[in-house]
This record gives C-alpha cells, sequence and structure tokens, in this order.
C-alpha cells in the first residue's frame, strides 16, 4: 500500500512537473510573439504618442505623482500605466523610445494570456487551460493589443485575474483566503482605469450568485465567505491614497475624472469626450478581432450559450462564462461611448468557450456525437478558418509591395533608407508568402480530408503565429509611420532649433503627441483650434515649422505667405512645411491685411 501511494506522488509530481513546462513555453512563444518587432514600431498618434508622452514627463518633472500633458494635469486615466511606461524608459532607456514603452503592453499581454490559462484550468482542467490560452494568444486583437501602447490589456488580464481568484475560492465551498486575492486585482485595475475595472468583475460575481441561488444551485453564504468589508478595506488603501491626494490638490479633479470622463462620457450623448459610434462596432470587433478562429468561435459561442441557458442545467462553468461574455457586450451597448477596444475583456470567455469546444470535440466519439448540430459543424467552420489564414497570407504578401511604393507616391522618408533591402525587400516577402500559401493550401487540404481536426488547428495556429511574427518585423513598422511623427522628427531637426516656432493646427483634440515625444527636450509646439490664432505668427518674419492636417488650411497658408512655404512631407492628410524666413522688400502684405482682419 506504501509502494502505490509512492507511486501515486511521483506520477502527481511528474504530472505537475510536466504542467508547469508546458505554462512555461506557452509564455514563452507568447513572449515572442509579442516582443518581435516593437523596437521598429512607432507610437502612433494620438493614444501612443500621448501615453508615451506623458510617462516621459514624469522623468523629467522629476513628479510621479501627478501625470501631465502639456502644462496641463491629465484627468482622463489615474496613473499606474504611465508610472509603469515611465519606470520602463527609465531602465531600458530613451535610445530605441517605443521598445522601452512597449514592454509594458507586452508584460500585459503575458498576464491575460496566464488569466486565461488559470481561468480555464480552474473551471475545468489543465489540457483546455492551455487549449484556450493556445487560442487567445493566436487571434488577431490579442496580437495588437500585446503590442501596442493601450491601458485595455490590463483591463482585460486584472479582470481575469479578479475572477480566477473569486473562482478558486467559490469552488472551495467555504472560507478560504482565495477571496482575498480578489481585492489588489480590483485596487489595481482602478489605479489603470478606473471605476470601470471595479464594476465590471463585481457584477458578473454578484449575477452569478444571483443565478445560482435563483435556481436553487447556490446560496449566500459565499458573500460572507468573501469578506466584503475587509475587502473594501484593501481597496481604499491601496488605490486610495493617490485619489486623495489629487483631489486635495486641484480641487477639479473630482468632477473632471469621476463625472466627465466616466460617468458623462458613459451615459451622455452630446458629451463631447464620448466615442459617438453604432453598437455593430463591437460585433465586428468580434468577428474580425478573433480571426482566424471565427468560425469555430461561433460554434463554441453557441453550443455552450445553450447549455448554459438551459432548463435546469447544472452546467455552472458555462453559466459563470456565459455572464462574463453578455453583461460586458450588453454594458458596452448601452454606454454612449464606444470604441471597438472596449469589448476586448470578451474575448477571454470566447476564447475558453472555443478551448472547451475542441476539447470536448477531440475527447468524444465523432463518430456518434457529430449528430450534434454544433459538432457536425465543426468541420465546414474550420475550413473557414483555414481559408482566411490562407487569405492573410496572400495579402500580407501583396500588402508588402503596396506600402512601399505608397511610401515612394506620399514622399515619406524611407524607414530602411537606401539600403538593398529597403528598395527590394517587399519582392522578397512577396515571393515566400505566396510559396507558404501554396504549402498551407496543401497541407490543410490533406489534413481536412483525413478528418485530422486536432492536426489542423495546431497548424493553423502556427501558421497564423508565424505570419504575425513576419508582419511585426516588415510592414507593420512602416503601417504604423503613417500614423506617427517619427520619420518626420529627423526633417524637423534637420530644418530648425530649438529657438524655432513649431506650430500645429488646428486641432480640437487628437495631437501629434509622438511629435513632441519623440524631438525630446528644448523643443516646444503650440497648438491652435482655429486658423485665426496664427494670425500673429503670420506676421512672424523669421523661420517655423507647421504640422498641417486639413487642405482649406494648407491652401490660405500658402496663399498668405507665398513662397515661404515649403512642403518637407505630406501623407496621409499630413504636411510638414517649412516656412522660410521673410527676405526685406519681396514679401506681400498679404500676411499684415489677414492679421489685421483677426483682431
Amino acid at each position: 500500500m506504501q509502494q502505490v501511494d509512492m507511486i501515486s506522488e511521483i506520477s502527481s509530481y511528474e504530472s505537475r512537473h510536466r504542467q508547469i513546462l508546458q505554462v512555461l513555453l506557452l509564455l514563452i512563444v507568447s513572449s515572442a510573439v509579442f516582443v518581435a518587432g516593437i523596437g521598429k514600431l512607432a507610437l502612433t498618434d494620438p493614444d501612443e504618442g500621448r501615453y508615451a508622452l506623458i510617462s516621459k514627463n514624469m522623468i523629467d518633472r522629476h513628479n510621479f505623482l501627478v501625470p501631465w500633458l502639456g502644462e496641463n494635469y491629465y484627468s482622463d486615466k489615474p496613473p499606474l500605466y504611465f508610472w509603469m511606461t515611465a519606470g520602463c524608459l527609465k531602465i531600458f532607456g530613451l535610445d530605441n523610445p517605443q521598445f522601452s514603452a512597449r514592454i509594458v503592453p507586452v508584460l500585459g499581454g503575458l498576464l491575460t494570456i496566464l488569466a486565461t490559462y488559470l481561468v480555464a484550468s480552474t473551471l475545468f482542467n489543465h489540457m483546455l487551460g492551455l487549449l484556450s490560452a493556445g487560442c487567445l494568444l493566436s487571434t488577431v486583437m490579442m496580437v495588437g493589443c500585446g503590442k501596442f501602447v493601450r491601458m485595455d490589456i490590463y483591463l482585460v488580464a486584472l479582470t481575469a485575474m479578479t475572477l480566477w481568484a473569486f473562482l478558486k475560492g467559490y469552488k472551495q465551498q467555504g472560507p478560504t483566503r482565495w477571496f482575498l486575492l480578489i481585492y489588489p486585482f480590483l485596487a489595481l485595475g482602478t489605479l489603470i482605469k478606473g471605476p470601470v475595472a471595479i464594476v465590471i468583475p463585481t457584477a458578473i460575481i454578484f449575477l452569478f450568485l444571483v443565478w445560482q441561488w435563483l435556481i436553487g444551485q447556490g446560496d449566500w453564504k459565499v458573500l460572507n465567505h468573501m469578506r466584503l468589508i475587509l475587502g473594501l478595506a484593501i481597496i481604499i488603501v491601496l488605490a486610495g491614497p493617490w485619489f486623495l491626494y489629487m483631489v486635495t490638490q486641484y480641487p477639479g479633479y473630482a468632477h473632471e475624472f469621476f463625472s466627465r470622463q466616466n460617468f458623462e462620457r458613459a451615459v451622455d450623448n452630446q458629451s463631447q469626450l464620448g466615442h459617438h459610434t453604432t453598437p455593430l462596432i463591437y460585433a465586428a470587433t468580434l468577428l474580425i478581432g478573433f480571426v482566424p478562429w471565427t468560425g469555430l468561435a461561433v460554434l463554441a459561442v453557441a453550443r455552450y450559450t445553450k447549455s448554459a441557458l438551459g432548463r435546469g442545467s447544472r452546467d455552472w462553468e458555462s453559466k459563470f462564462l456565459f455572464l462574463w461574455f453578455a453583461l460586458i457586450m450588453i454594458f458596452f451597448t448601452i454606454a454612449k461611448a464606444r470604441l471597438f477596444h472596449y469589448v476586448f475583456p470578451v474575448f477571454v470567455p470566447v476564447a475558453i468557450f472555443l478551448g472547451r469546444f475542441l476539447y470536448d470535440y477531440w475527447q468524444s466519439d465523432f463518430p456518434r456525437r457529430r449528430r450534434q448540430l454544433t459538432f457536425a459543424w465543426a468541420y465546414p467552420a474550420a475550413f473557414t478558418v483555414w481559408i482566411s489564414v490562407v487569405i492573410l497570407y496572400i495579402l500580407a504578401a501583396f500588402g508588402s509591395g503596396w506600402l512601399q511604393f505608397h511610401e515612394r507616391w506620399i514622399g515619406l522618408p524611407d524607414l530602411y533608407g537606401n539600403s538593398w533591402f529597403g528598395r527590394w525587400g517587399w519582392i522578397i516577402t512577396l515571393v515566400y508568402r505566396l510559396a507558404i500559401a501554396v504549402v498551407l493550401i496543401k497541407t490543410f487540404w490533406y489534413l481536412w480530408r483525413n478528418w485530422q481536426l486536432p492536426q489542423l488547428v495546431m497548424t493553423i495556429g502556427a501558421a497564423f503565429l508565424l505570419l504575425m511574427v513576419d508582419v511585426s518585423y516588415t510592414d507593420l513598422p512602416r503601417a504604423a509611420d503613417l500614423a506617427s511623427c517619427r520619420r518626420l522628427t529627423p526633417l524637423v531637426k534637420k530644418n530648425c532649433d530649438v529657438n524655432t516656432p513649431i506650430l500645429e493646427g488646428p486641432v480640437t483634440h487628437n495631437q501629434r503627441w509622438s511629435l513632441p515625444f519623440y524631438l525630446g527636450n528644448g523643443y516646444t509646439i503650440k497648438y491652435f483650434s482655429r486658423t485665426a490664432d496664427l494670425a500673429d505668427y503670420y506676421k512672424n518674419p523669421g523661420k517655423m515649422i507647421y504640422l498641417i492636417r486639413d487642405e482649406d488650411t494648407y491652401n490660405q497658408c500658402k496663399y498668405i505667405l507665398g513662397q515661404r512655404i515649403e512642403v518637407l512631407a505630406h501623407y496621409s492628410q499630413t504636411r510638414l512645411l517649412l516656412i522660410k524666413p521673410k527676405i526685406k522688400g519681396s514679401q506681400s502684405d498679404l500676411a499684415a491685411n489677414y492679421t489685421n482682419e483677426h483682431e
């Protein structure tokens, strides 16, 4: 008997050891995907440039308590994300600032993948956790959010970690310290995204407990085990001091952050802060963002939503995931402010649904189970997944050539200069991507005809991740520069010094914050909201740099300043103008007349 127990213990140890190695391998692959190309990827406007500039200002001002943007404190978001970015800029330096700034979303991406694995493993088992995390990693949305400087990745990760801590405690069916782990995650989420980081996970937990109680499968003792008063104290102690500091030091902060930035943006159709668009943007985000797994993911959500809503169903795991999915979709659909990335948190439960679908399919007796509707459609759905990956390779092949010539047409300085790869690299990528597409067609066709769905899924995932890494080093840096000022800064520095006025306008929001970030200290940029505000600068006889983004203002500026204007770069409706010094006696009085008319 003792020998049997020893063998069982050794087997359990080896199993845990193997699981740890598999999770480490998953995180290593995730790191390779997220880190790929981030050193070349320019910080885009407006959000990435803004967040990086705020973090850099913390270092320059030696003030890490208050986020500053220009001459004003930044009230849109709490400080934790800026603290992390400033720390990375300090540690990794400003020689490659986009790499330093993007380390933070990379860490957020890894935390999201780990959280997905932990939640799925807690709900089901280790293998299903690996499947779910792998499916999430190999989606367009996950790869993008794991590279770009945005806070949403941490809302996703900390929401998932909060719910994981709850599930660990819930499965204990009694008092446990796992519940106390909920509150630090809520506090961290609040310091990154504000009240929404508390509202979403707590609403999911509360509605789940209500649902379980209504169908007679749960009771309210769980709330006592969660020690809510102690949890609230933990949140206040961890997150409260910074908000208290801001409220006491800046009297208008409470109204600006809590009322305008959170409440008004969500409920007021007339709010200037909101992003008002159709709710259909969220359906499009799910369908496009879950590429290449969209077809299979639709089947998985349909299958387990039916299981969750079935009369007398005891599938509480599906109920929990369904609430996670449905509540976030309803919450952001009702809210007046809508951006596609707001629903990124639902990608975790969808990925777990998909992981469970694949796991159940592979564990089932296929000839018997394929009569079920969702299983019967598994192979046709896998066919659409296969087709989408092949199409992505073909689009990437020809897209590389389009980007190459587009840069030449718009006059943007070439990312690779006059190097051999800069001139002919697009031909190489065109050839090998088309070759890979042909190989994938033959491979997929063989696997599909032989009913080898597991091998087909693994091949699709590997092919997609390979393409994402490839694109991250080649095409994505070129595309990002179209929404950034990185390649304009050498032109600015070449044609002016720190005393030269640098102008941008007219802008009401979404300034090109990447320009001051890449220019560095010493340069001052003046932003204008109206063309008339430029009147005094039209009289300036000295040299100026002007970044302009609309045709009418450019035509007006050209009419007034005439031969003094030289276009240094023109792309994506953006012009970088050099306004040359006025030659005495050669310039007309149009600028003076324009100034008098607008004074």
